[in-house]
């Protein structure tokens, strides 16, 4: 287990120059004077404390701190209002919640999810409105605002 948390931190610690939250399970020595530890995560965010699962989303998260927007990021816990599609980010500085949905891989079953995604959008069943960036399509999140704006006004 640890070894597979140091193969994680050092991909992260490579990848990424941001923070990490780190939690870790210990149980206390029954014969040693110290706790083992049993089991340890880490999730790379940044420096906002704003989770990223990909470099693209960290991207995204980086350009809506900048740009100063209010925006929050749904975690799987606690994101019961969008069960179904768990997008990852929404913003709120505009007049009607908007749905932001980063697609960075190209992988048959990431295609399939992304699809259904799409369709469980398009039936209109969320109040709110979708904004995507493909960014197996273009990675520059930069050129891909230029063509594709955020939503503004509230």
């Amino acid at each position: 287990m640890i070894d597979s948390f140091e193969t994680q931190l050092k991909t992260y610690s490579q990848k990424f120059k941001d923070d990490l939250i780190i939690l870790g399970i210990a149980e206390p020595g029954k014969i040693k004077p110290y706790a083992t530890i049993s089991s340890v995560v880490a999730m790379p965010v940044v420096h906002s404390q704003i989770p990223y699962d990909s470099g693209y989303e960290r991207d995204l998260a980086l350009h809506l701190i900048s740009e100063e927007r209010a925006f929050r990021k749904p975690l799987r816990y606690d994101a019961k209002e969008y069960m179904q599609v768990h997008p990852d980010f929404v913003l709120l500085d505009t007049t009607e919640p908007v749905v932001v949905e980063v697609y960075g891989m190209n992988t048959k079953e990431y295609l399939a999810r992304k699809k259904e995604k799409q369709e469980i959008y398009s039936k209109g069943e969320y109040p709110f409105d979708l904004w995507e960036w493909n960014a197996v399509d273009c990675r520059d999140l930069g050129q891909w605002l230029a063509t594709t704006p955020l939503p503004v006004g509230a």
